[in-house]
């Protein structure tokens, strides 16, 4: 199926924001806890979603409620992961390892949603992931050497990243796009309040406008 211009658009646009919220997370304090930043992001989501879900007057819940709480899950999980990947390792190589998600969609897709798999993606993925060790390999041999743990967080998140977006592929078939949307900072701020509460840190006034960034 090909894609469309606005659809291009809007890629392009996401793309853009992403870079810039990574950007943000870089420049806060690192006494702030990376899943308190996860936390303030999922509570500007899950209060712009709710005004246009409550303006569309759809049911807020869905229908493959246990998809979507999945979907939200595999979404967090992600977001941890790559706000420690870029605090934790040069900006430019977490956010390299972060765009490997496309590759991971592409093997995954075969064996959970059927998708067929070609010549052309089988080269492609190749050459993808020869791309990344060229650019990986400069960093290990000079003097700054990536902590491999994070490595390993990184590509975690690459890899939940494309689960979450499968699952999103999933749901949209029956699910309206903003009642998938608004489940990822759900579960997020249920399952991040117990943790943020019993470990929080006041943001210092100049923090605050990064995180209003990274909402």
């Amino acid at each position: 199926m090909k894609m469309n211009k606005n659809n291009k658009f809007y890629l392009v646009f996401a793309s853009l924001f992403f870079s810039l919220m990574t950007v943000c997370v870089k420049k806060i304090d690192e006494a702030i806890p990376i899943y308190e930043l996860v936390f303030f992001r999922s509570i500007f989501s899950l209060i712009i979603t709710s005004l246009i879900i409550k303006k569309k007057k759809i049911n807020p819940w869905g229908k493959n409620k246990v998809l979507l709480i999945l979907r939200g899950l595999l979404g967090t999980i992600a977001l941890i992961c790559i706000f420690y990947a870029i605090r934790n390792m040069p900006l430019s190589i977490s956010t390299v390892i972060q765009y490997t998600y496309p590759i991971f969609i592409s093997i995954f897709a075969v064996f959970i949603i059927n998708e067929k798999i070609n010549l052309k993606l089988i080269i492609a993925l190749f050459l993808g992931w020869f791309g990344i060790l060229i650019i990986l390999n400069p960093y290990q041999s000079a003097s700054y050497e990536i902590d491999k743990f994070a490595v390993f967080v990184a590509f975690t998140g690459a890899i939940t990243t494309s689960l979450a977006y499968i699952a999103v592929k999933k749901l949209s078939i029956q699910e309206d796009i903003f009642i998938i949307i608004k489940y990822f900072p759900l579960i997020s701020v249920i399952t991040l309040i117990p943790i943020v509460y019993a470990n929080w840190i006041t943001p210092q006034i100049n923090d605050l406008i990064w995180i209003l960034g990274i909402g």
